[in-house]
């Protein structure tokens, strides 16, 4: 019901009827409600509906802008590496680290830059191996071509006296046989650095090879009166291998060892069976530990040293160790200088 009731203004009544527990009614509720004050709510209702969609829609607004630039920035910086990656700038990074789809591309562009670097790096190691290596063979040719030309010279002009001639043939015959091992240890270096070139698979006592190997050194070592202790003679270690390669490393090493040890002195042969471990000792000068890593590039040579070679036995032992599966490990203190065979791959015991 709605009507005008005193200076109360438009009212609205609702009444409802009030029942007994006999179902006869015994009351009457009367609501009363003033149709001004409902229109007021209403309206004020509607305001602050209207308001709250405002608020909601700004901070919707607000929050989007947020979002779209967190989202932004990481692809930003992934794209501005990317464009330092291919110009060149392996070292960049994208700094990210995030645990999103966004960090896994960012951490993808980061090994990818990681990569190219090593890449890089790598080229650039090459190309100073090549350099050293066009250079180191420039010094190794230049000495016997040289002798050799020369000598040859003094022969065909008839320079060269009857009773000193023979002094010379010894002469071009030492650098022509320079020339051959240099051109066969290269030959030697480049085979076994082909992966493609098979080695030969045998079951081999490692001792037998060894005890061949020692055999053909014993001259030279008497000759520097350097005494070549093999204590391990009779000891048996079996593995696969190319019998003529593995005899080759043995023969480098051991030769090595003679060359540089000091006269009266002994090169000794000892083994671990726990760490199936073959080591090779010698007395002389050290090593100094920056060198230790250098002594299997090719053409190194110490500077200090009097001994003749081209400076690729011990290149090339590597690589037959490396093809074998054998690490190798040098020490050097006090002046006893070690290198040592780590066997892993082992046959029958």
């Amino acid at each position: 019901l709605t009507g005008n009731i005193g200076s109360e203004g438009a009212l609205i009544l609702t009444a409802t009827p009030l029942y007994d527990a006999k179902g006869l009614i015994t009351a009457c509720l009367l609501l009363r409600e003033n149709a001004d004050d409902s229109s007021v709510l209403r309206d004020e209702a509607k305001r602050l509906f209207l308001i709250s969609i405002g608020v909601a829609a700004l901070f919707v607004f607000v929050l989007a802008i947020f979002l779209t630039r967190q989202l932004l920035k990481p692809l930003r910086r992934i794209q501005q590496v990317t464009q330092e990656l291919s110009a060149g700038m392996y070292g960049v990074r994208t700094e990210i680290s995030q645990c999103d789809e966004l960090g896994e591309l960012a951490k993808d562009v980061d090994v990818l830059a990681l990569r190219l670097e090593e890449a890089k790096q790598e080229s650039a190691y090459l190309d100073r191996l090549r350099d050293d290596f066009i250079s180191s063979m420039s010094h190794e040719l230049k000495t016997p071509v040289t002798v050799i030309k020369s000598s040859t010279e003094a022969l065909q002009q008839g320079l060269i006296a009857e009773d000193t001639r023979q002094t010379y043939y010894d002469v071009l015959y030492q650098e022509i046989s320079l020339l051959e091992r240099l051109i066969q240890d290269l030959t030697d270096l480049n085979v076994l650095r082909n992966e493609k070139y098979p080695l030969q698979q045998e079951e081999l006592n490692v001792f037998d090879v060894l005890r061949d190997a020692v055999r053909s050194q014993r001259l030279l070592a008497h000759e520097k009166d350097i005494t070549l202790d093999d204590k391990v003679a009779e000891e048996t270690l079996y593995t696969c291998g190319d019998y003529a390669r593995i005899r080759q490393m043995f023969v480098i090493v051991i030769n090595n060892a003679i060359k540089y040890s000091s006269p009266g002195s002994q090169v000794r042969i000892d083994y671990s069976a726990h760490e199936k471990a073959l080591t090779i000792t010698n007395w002389g000068e050290e090593i100094d530990p920056e060198n230790r890593a250098r002594i299997f590039e090719p053409f190194y040579r110490d500077k200090n040293t009097k001994e003749k070679g081209v400076g690729l036995g011990l290149s090339i032992a590597k690589e037959i160790a490396d093809r074998h599966n054998i690490m190798i490990d040098v020490k050097s203190c006090s002046g006893e200088t070690s290198l040592s065979f780590y066997f892993k791959d082992t046959g029958k015991e």
